[in-house]
């Protein structure tokens, strides 16, 4: 498997306010690898993001295990053990040695714990990650697409379907265009829809909304 340069740009604005800084982050990895560093970052940060954002990306991360402490740690390990395959398969490598054993913890603990609802959290995520390959989960796909471009309005909704959904996911401009609201995903302006709202990036996240009054 060939290895791909990815890049993701994370914008940090201070506590106390003062100009953002853009920090860049490289890395050579497999196809998808984006994708996965933007899970990652999405999923370590997910505590500090506003409610209503954390609430969302955990649906489309964890789907319905999102509500069971082992359903998500059985999606954590199967996440990484899937990524850390990949990323061995395009070193022409195979999982072994330190690695192997340490993306192997989450699943030895439970063994020799007799942790059953970790086993039938694991089986739960693998039905949902097979369902997710094979329809391409929109609504996470919108979200690391948001957070891949920092949180800017990068297409109009007929260009984003054009270019990106409609290759697997097949929606009416205007059903995405509500689909892009409700989730509250950046977007241009279509030439005569009405004008979207700002955003501003924070680690490539939505801001918090402000309260009226």
């Amino acid at each position: 498997m060939k290895k791909e340069h990815h890049e993701i740009n994370v914008e940090l604005r201070p506590t106390g306010g003062g100009d953002p800084h853009t920090l860049t982050i490289g890395f050579d990895g497999p196809a998808g690898g984006k994708k996965r560093a933007t899970e990652l970052f999405a999923i370590t940060f997910l505590r500090f993001l506003p409610a209503e954002f954390a609430e969302k990306y955990e649906w489309a991360y964890y789907d319905d295990l999102r509500h069971s402490e082992e359903g998500r740690r059985a999606m954590d390990f199967l996440r990484k053990w899937k990524w850390n395959m990949a990323s061995a398969k395009a070193d022409g490598q195979t999982l072994k040695g330190r690695i192997f054993l340490t993306t192997l913890e989450p699943l030895l603990d439970a063994l020799k714990k007799g942790n059953a609802a970790f086993f039938s959290g694991l089986s739960k995520a693998m039905r949902i990650l097979q369902q997710q390959e094979r329809r391409s989960s929109l609504h996470k796909w919108l979200f690391d697409y948001a957070m891949e471009n920092c949180w800017e309005n990068k297409h109009t909704p007929a260009q984003l379907n054009e270019e990106f959904v409609s290759k697997f996911h097949k929606m009416t401009n205007k059903k995405l265009h509500e689909k892009l609201h409700q989730l509250g995903i950046p977007h241009k302006d279509e030439p005569r829809g009405k004008a979207s709202p700002n955003y501003n990036a924070f680690l490539n996240l939505p801001p918090k909304r402000r309260q009226a009054g």
